[in-house]
């Protein structure tokens, strides 16, 4: 079997991490990319946290399982990036996700796709 996993790496960004813009940010985006790919929420709702640790760790992150797998992304408002991730065993449009999150975050943007499931891990790595 294989699976698509999607990471994205984002910078730059000048708005919607903060407070309760950036909570409600997170939540609308795991609950919207599942809808955009075609994929099904396994839960009503996205988990999300609030982390505050200082040193540029503050932000959001939170989860959406999906039956072909999970949504995620992590925020941190001190810096202005985002990381998030898309894994699914069904292939989906990545161009959707990045585009939507282009539109929701703004700043600069790094993306690419790994496929597993077919990797040649040396025993014990």
């Amino acid at each position: 079997m294989e699976a698509m996993h999607l990471k994205i790496d984002g910078s730059n960004v000048r708005h919607n991490l903060k407070g309760h813009n950036g909570h409600f940010t997170v939540y609308t985006i795991l609950n919207k990319i599942p809808v955009l790919i075609g994929m099904t929420k396994m839960i009503p709702e996205p988990v999300i946290w609030e982390v505050k640790e200082g040193k540029g760790k503050d932000g959001f992150s939170g989860i959406m399982p999906i039956k072909e797998s999970h949504i995620s992304i992590h925020t941190f408002s001190d810096t202005g990036e985002y990381f998030a991730d898309v894994f699914s065993c069904k292939d989906f449009n990545v161009s959707t996700v990045v585009a939507y999150l282009q539109t929701v975050y703004g700043g600069s943007m790094k993306y690419g796709v790994e496929m597993r499931g077919n990797t040649d891990f040396k025993e014990g790595e």
